[in-house]
């Protein structure tokens, strides 16, 4: 029968919980988004090598990208362009009518 010191039975428990929440500890530093869910995983099902593999390739998956469509985009939704920016007089500063070719406050030509 093998007989540890008793100096290395908190080195070698400190491994084996690092070894058992390495799922978790991967999904926390790749910032996944279901860290909760991979360690609830782990923690209950990681005894088991199959939960623990589970875990640890859910972990390394990358999570699905979620396209947000833009206002005015998106399925039978058409783009509305903005209206154009009204014209400014560049003598009094005086908005221009569209279509206008003088200023009609100040006479002056677009």
């Amino acid at each position: 029968m093998l007989i540890l010191p008793a100096f290395l039975f908190l080195p070698l428990g400190l491994v084996g919980l690092l070894l058992y929440f390495l799922p978790t500890i991967v999904a926390a530093s790749r910032h996944h988004s279901s860290v909760i869910g991979i360690l609830l995983l782990n923690f209950f099902l990681g005894w088991s090598v199959i939960g623990w593999i589970i875990a640890l390739v859910w972990a390394l998956s990358r999570p699905p990208v979620v396209v947000v469509a833009a206002p005015g985009y998106g399925p039978g939704l058409s783009y509305t362009a903005a209206p154009p920016a009204a014209l400014l007089c560049s003598r009094c500063g005086t908005p221009i009518a569209p279509g206008a070719s003088f200023c009609g406050r100040c006479g002056a030509p677009v």
